[in-house]
């Protein structure tokens, strides 16, 4: 079988708790409820793991570092951080953080080669919730994902850690994800000519 992609929604983050203002927070962090429940995730296919991808909101890379990070260290590995993953939106929750910050508090083991200067605000494509707008930024994710896939085994897995929101616009019919919860898919194309690179749920997995 060609290679299993996991979408995972981020843990609990001061914006999901904080109300009415939470969405005023610039770029959240975890709570501390958060941060100690995905500590405590025991991912069942991590030792087919080869590639974790997420958001770069803060709040997703370090829900990916505290679930996959030890793997990674494994692995000589950095986490992938891609800004067709961040939430859509323009308030302060939805808004990230430059790049040198992000280097600043999570160091070497994340790759930001792909946050181009300036990403973080609020840019057409990264910003906004006009439908279309999100779904190409989804779309290009896919295809990018797609591309990865294609350099591994059959049998390995890709995790992509992101948002709710995001996640509507990646799968279609997609659930409601509570905190760290993730479904499973496969491309229905993984050969690459479907230009929309398509993503169907699996309901069994055999590792």
């Amino acid at each position: 079988m060609p290679p299993t992609i996991h979408i995972m929604r981020h843990a609990e983050s001061e914006h999901n708790v904080i109300r009415p203002d939470g969405d005023n927070i610039r770029d959240p962090d975890l709570t501390v409820p958060g941060r100690a429940y995905a500590q405590g995730v025991v991912f069942p296919h991590m030792a087919n793991v080869r590639v974790v991808i997420s958001s770069p909101l803060r709040r997703a890379v370090d829900t990916a570092l505290i679930v996959f990070g030890d793997l990674l260290q494994e692995q000589n590995a950095k986490l992938v951080v891609i800004p067709e993953l961040k939430e859509a939106g323009f308030r302060p929750s939805n808004t990230g953080s430059p790049a040198q910050e992000l280097r600043e508090e999570f160091g070497y083991a994340i790759q930001l080669g792909f946050l181009r200067d300036g990403w973080w605000y609020r840019e057409a494509s990264h910003g906004v919730r006009v439908a279309e707008e999100v779904a190409e930024r989804a779309r290009q994710a896919r295809v990018y994902v797609r591309q990865v896939a294609n350099g591994l085994n059959d049998d390995d897995h890709i995790v992509l850690v992101t948002h709710r929101g995001t996640v509507r616009h990646l799968v279609e019919n997609a659930p409601r994800l509570k905190n760290v919860e993730f479904r499973s898919y496969r491309f229905a194309n993984p050969a690459g000519d479907d230009e929309d690179a398509v993503l169907t749920e699996i309901i069994e997995i055999e590792d």
